[in-house]
This record gives structure tokens, C-alpha cells and sequence, in this order.
């Protein structure tokens, strides 16, 4: 098979696919197949004109030359998008010619009409296999579910709020008690992964227990033979991280007021002996009365519970947020979450987290062993108090950081109060610019009055000089006028 190119991209009620070649993009929508693209061969450019038959064209030498069908050296791919209607599941089959000319399109038809995703796959890589192929095919199938519009027991389908690792996140109406609520729905191919669903009904149970202003409040399990998930107390705002992508940097004492709020509410779930363990900017959300509330629970961890259901060698946590501990694998403690806003509070404040790089070891790395470089540094308008609040947080060693939550929000809470004098005070950069500042401007008046005294000599000078000139002048007139009347 020579080049191709295949690719699908789904966003909202859109389909949008590229195509080059001669592997192929399927449609099903409920038992109808629909081929979307159209092979780039000599061969399907004989078919059209007629010379050669299907049955001629399957077994011809030349079924792959591409570019000589195209007439050129550079093709370019078919670009192409459709829109996708709701209350129904859409499956997309991507394929090699490896697949598609050992299973005709009713065959194939009928495979993809199958619920079970495994016995999709096992069901093709037979028929190939059986059918002569080696290891020259490939194939992907992608289902798009649509929620939007449907009905979950009393609880209807309104808009999709975002998309995580384990669900979709959708906006809904309880018809029942009339008000607006968040369904958190999981993917259904992690249905079949034991390990997922029981992280999920753990999630469900460990919110569900936490009843806080500043924790957004679970209200119930639901199950399904269409979605399972559960309700929680819907939040309209916006999270920290869209606020930082909509202003770029937040405004101090905004971020302090914030973190405050936050640490009530991590410092409540650790005394019920819980750790979120994924504290970030996009789980902190605030609503239109200024109320900060964390969300997603999903990879909390009980202190007080045994049973391990993360896999070996898997981190929890998000890279740039994560702990020490957490990319060593010990257990978590508080100092994972305070460690993880310590990280939210700097981005807030600069637009960005500490630690970036293209790789992942790099970030891993400087969680270990790297110091922020301060805040002070690029904006002197922030006291170096910040950076020693948020460096306390992010302190490798245990001795030297925080021990608990309630230690720092009360160091927030002083650090508000200070905070008006911390301000007015120049910085130690803006100390040493003034004091610079001040001795150019010293120098710099030195040279004027020295060049002032220089001209005032210059002047005093050249009059004392004109003076003694005209009185010289005055004497020698004197004498001439004596001499006249002698004579």
C-alpha cells in the first residue's frame, strides 16, 4: 500500500474528515452504512470510466497506484464535514485497503451494527486473517455519542459543559424538583474496565460525603442502560483556568480571596479524610456571587482506606500540578493538595505554571529537585512576601513547608491584612532602582551645577577683564588731553 491519509476530527454536532489514498472512511447511523470518502487509484479512475468491473478491479497488480490516478506530484486531501444530528449514536470505521477489500461493504455493514466494540474488532481481524491478510491492515472504530436532547430517567439533556479522561461533564433539568443540576456521565467503553467504574462510584461516594459551600454538592447516583454517571449541584461561573485564559494574570488580592476560600474547603475534606489529590485552575470553578467551588473528585483518596484501585505504575494527578510524592508513588497526604495550590496560586498570578517544558521527565524533574524562580522577579509589584508564601508551599522538604491547610489560608489571611503596606513599600529590585536612580541623579547635578559655576567664572571673568579694558581706556584718553594743553 502506498501513502495515505486518513483523518477524523469531532467537535460539538461535527464530523470533519480529511482523505488521501486508498484506505477509506466509514458512516453508520443506526443499520445504514455509508462510505465517505472515494479511493484516489488508477484503478477506481478505470472503474468510473468503465474499462474494468469491481470483480476485475479487486485482484488487479496496479489497485494501488495513487498518484498517477491524481496527476500529481504533491495531491492534496478531500476536506469534508457533516453535521451530526442528536438523540442518536454515530459510529465512524477507519480502514486500510487491507480491510476493505477482504469485507465487502453488507458484510461489514452488519459487523459494525454490533453493540460490543471487542467483538467488533475480533470479528474483522478474523475475517481478514481468513481471508489471506497478513499484517498489511488497519482499522479504528470511533462511536460519537450525543446526549444533547435526550431524557435520563427525570433529568433532560441541555448542553455539554466539558469532556475529562473519565466522562463528559452535561448541563441538565430536573424535571421533578424544577432546577438546574450537572450530570457527570462516563464513557461507555470504560463501562467494561472494573478498575474505572468502581474510581467512578468511589468519586460519587467520597463528594457525596463532603458537604461544604465551597464543595460543589453531589446529589445522587444514576444507572442506566444508557448512561451511567451522577448528578451534582450545577455552577454557573467560570474556572480559574478560563479566567486565565480570558485576562491573562489575576489580580492579587483576587487570587489571595480565592485560595482562601479553597483552603476552607481542602481543609474541611482532610479533616473528613479526604485528598483531592487533583487540585488545578479547570477544578476550581467561581460562580457569579464571587463563591469559589472545587469539583472532581475523581481521584480523591481516603486516608483512612486500604484498598488500592490504581494500576501499577500509574501516577494520579495532572503533570504540571503534581506532588513529589505523588510522581515518587508514595501515599497522599495533605502536603499533595497544599503543594498542588501552591502550583494554582503562581499561575494565577503569572499566566502560567512554574515548571513547562515539552517533556515530561523535564516537569517531573523540576517538581523534584527546582525552585520556582520568584514571582518579584518579572513583576516587582508583587511582595516578596508572595514568594515567600508560595515557596512555602512548594518546599521539597516537609520540615520547612506547611504542615496543613488551616497553616496556609491563615498565612493568606495575615499576608490580606499586610498586604496595603506590602504594597506602598518598594521592593527590594525597586530599592535598588531607586538608589541607583538616586545616585545618577545625584551625579547628573553635580555636573550641571559645576557647569553653572564654570559659566558664572566665564562671565564674572570677562567682565572683570572689560572693566580693567575700559578704565585703561578711560586713563590713556586722560593723558592725551594734558598733553594737548601744554603744547
Amino acid at each position: 500500500m502506498t501513502t495515505t491519509l486518513d483523518i477524523l476530527y469531532l467537535k460539538d454536532n461535527f464530523a470533519y474528515w480529511g482523505h488521501l489514498g486508498d484506505s477509506r472512511i466509514y458512516y453508520l447511523k443506526g443499520n445504514t452504512l455509508r462510505l465517505l470518502t472515494k479511493d484516489h487509484t488508477l484503478i477506481q479512475k478505470l472503474i468510473e470510466e468503465g474499462f474494468l468491473t469491481l470483480k476485475q478491479a479487486n485482484n488487479h497488480p496496479s489497485s494501488n497506484i495513487i498518484l498517477k490516478a491524481l496527476g500529481k506530484e504533491n495531491p492534496e486531501p478531500d476536506l469534508s464535514k457533516m453535521r451530526l444530528s442528536n438523540l442518536e449514536n454515530h459510529r465512524f470505521f477507519l480502514c486500510s485497503d487491507g480491510v476493505s477489500s477482504l469485507i465487502n461493504e453488507t458484510e461489514l455493514q452488519q459487523i459494525l451494527s454490533e453493540k460490543d466494540f471487542d467483538s467488533i474488532q475480533n470479528t474483522i481481524i478474523s475475517l481478514v486473517r481468513s481471508r489471506g491478510a497478513a499484517d498489511d491492515y488497519s482499522f479504528i472504530l470511533i462511536e460519537k455519542v450525543i446526549m444533547v436532547g435526550k431524557r435520563i430517567l427525570n433529568y433532560q439533556i441541555i448542553s455539554l459543559l466539558g469532556e475529562g479522561g473519565m466522562g463528559s461533564v452535561y448541563k441538565a433539568y430536573d424535571l421533578q424538583l424544577e432546577r438546574y443540576v450537572a450530570i457527570k456521565i462516563i464513557k461507555p467503553k470504560l463501562l467494561k474496565d472494573p478498575i474505572f467504574v468502581e474510581r467512578f462510584r468511589i468519586e460519587a461516594k467520597n463528594q457525596a460525603k463532603l458537604n461544604h459551600p465551597n464543595i460543589v454538592t453531589v446529589y445522587g447516583f444514576i444507572e442506566t442502560r444508557e448512561a451511567t454517571g451522577f448528578v451534582m449541584e450545577y455552577v454557573d461561573g467560570s474556572t480559574i483556568s478560563q479566567l486565565i485564559t480570558t485576562y491573562g494574570r489575576l489580580d492579587l488580592i483576587y487570587s489571595m480571596r480565592v485560595l482562601q476560600q479553597v483552603l476552607l474547603a481542602i481543609d474541611y475534606a482532610h479533616s473528613m479524610g479526604f485528598v483531592h489529590r487533583d487540585l488545578k485552575p479547570s477544578n476550581i470553578i467561581i460562580d457569579r456571587n464571587g463563591i469559589a467551588k472545587i469539583m472532581d473528585f475523581g481521584i480523591s483518596k481516603s486516608l483512612n482506606e486500604n484498598q488500592r484501585i490504581t494500576r501499577v505504575g500509574f501516577n494520579i494527578g495532572t503533570i504540571h500540578y503534581m506532588s513529589p510524592e505523588q510522581i515518587k508513588g508514595l501515599e497522599p497526604s495533605p502536603q499533595t493538595d497544599i503543594y498542588s495550590l501552591g502550583i494554582t496560586l503562581y499561575e494565577m498570578l503569572s499566566g502560567s505554571p512554574p515548571f513547562t517544558s515539552k517533556s515530561d521527565y523535564e516537569i517531573y524533574e523540576a517538581h523534584l529537585k527546582m525552585i520556582p524562580r520568584k514571582l518579584s522577579e518579572t513583576f516587582p509589584e508583587i511582595p516578596n512576601e508572595v514568594d515567600d508564601l508560595i515557596l512555602s508551599a512548594l518546599n521539597k522538604s516537609n520540615k520547612k513547608n506547611f504542615l496543613n491547610a488551616y497553616e496556609f489560608r491563615s498565612s493568606i489571611e495575615q499576608l490580606i491584612f499586610n498586604l496595603p503596606l506590602l504594597v506602598s513599600r518598594p521592593s527590594a529590585n525597586q530599592s535598588q532602582t531607586n538608589s541607583v536612580s538616586r545616585q545618577k541623579n545625584r551625579s547628573a547635578n553635580l555636573i550641571v551645577a559645576f557647569i553653572a559655576l564654570l559659566i558664572v567664572l566665564i562671565i564674572g571673568l570677562s567682565y572683570i577683564l572689560v572693566e580693567k579694558f575700559i578704565i585703561k581706556e578711560k586713563i590713556n584718553s586722560s593723558s592725551e588731553n594734558k598733553s594737548e594743553v601744554i603744547i
